[in-house]
């Protein structure tokens, strides 16, 4: 059996799930939460995968052997797991069915070491249990927070979170794939580690300045073209000091533009309830 079969699966269940919530709650909330839960699981997956190299993935679809294994990760942080608890969260589902997941999760890395598309170097299984249980239970106080209240604090990292997993997400397909936007900050030997790494911590950066104006100056020109110039000015600095390979200078603030243009008129448009000041409506 191809190695990219058991991740193909593991995405067409997972999303399935996700379609599944989304059906019977009707609210847009469902995509917002497992974005923004993505989010954190992807600085779980910085520091834990990519800096101190845990595991690796197998799937055997790009022929660069460190982007093929970040594919590989995607699959569980950013689809299988976040949508495991999102499911979970919206129905308020209790302890058994929390177990039951957890369950489900330590047959599947078992099944995948087993057919050997996914190999540990020094993390174990049980550690995937002790990080599981609490993330559960994390997102059913998150998902409750995020329903029942109009603006907090926990909106503003929501909107930060689901973007991370939008933009680094995108920012990796430009690097790894397309060969576009290249940031080698020079912290690893491994040179596809380094980028990964350099987009990674770029991007989080820049969209913690998105989430700043789209929730606090949602539609402000000024602070918007704000925004845009001043990373501009940053990635001057990082291309004279060859630490950012970019195809064409205008090409990142376009990119911004376009994210900061579309990512505010989505928030707007279809999570009014979370801007500051706002009254809530119906999304």
């Amino acid at each position: 059996m191809p190695n990219w079969i058991p991740f193909l699966l593991l995405t067409i269940a997972s999303l399935l799930l996700l379609g599944y919530t989304y059906y019977q709650k009707k609210t847009l909330l469902v995509f917002f939460f497992w974005l923004g839960f993505s989010g954190l699981a992807y600085f779980f997956e910085l520091i834990v995968f990519i800096l101190l190299d845990s595991y690796h993935y197998f799937p055997n679809i790009l022929s660069n052997h460190y982007d093929d294994n970040v594919l590989g990760s995607i699959s569980s942080q950013a689809l299988a797991v976040p949508i495991a608890v999102t499911f979970t969260a919206a129905f308020n589902l209790k302890g058994r069915w929390v177990l039951l997941f957890v369950g489900l999760f330590l047959l599947i890395e078992k099944w995948f070491l087993h057919l050997g598309v996914y190999e540990h170097h020094w993390w174990k299984t049980y550690y995937t249990c002790f990080f599981l249980l609490p993330a559960f239970s994390l997102g059913k106080i998150w998902y409750k927070e995020l329903a029942n209240r109009k603006t907090t604090i926990l909106h503003f990292w929501s909107l930060f979170f689901a973007l991370i997993t939008v933009v680094t997400t995108v920012a990796w397909v430009l690097s790894a794939l397309l060969h576009i936007v290249e940031i080698q900050p020079n912290l690893f030997e491994n040179r596809d580690r380094d980028l990964v790494v350099g987009g990674v911590l770029y991007f989080s950066f820049v969209t913690l300045l998105y989430s700043l104006v789209i929730y606090y100056r949602n539609r402000n020109i000024f602070y918007y073209s704000g925004t845009v110039l001043f990373l501009l000015l940053i990635e001057c600095f990082m291309i004279a000091n060859r630490i950012l390979y970019v195809y064409g200078i205008w090409f990142l603030p376009m990119f911004h533009c376009i994210m900061l243009g579309v990512s505010s008129y989505i928030f707007r448009r279809y999570f009014p309830r979370y801007i500051l000041g706002k009254t809530k409506k119906n999304s």
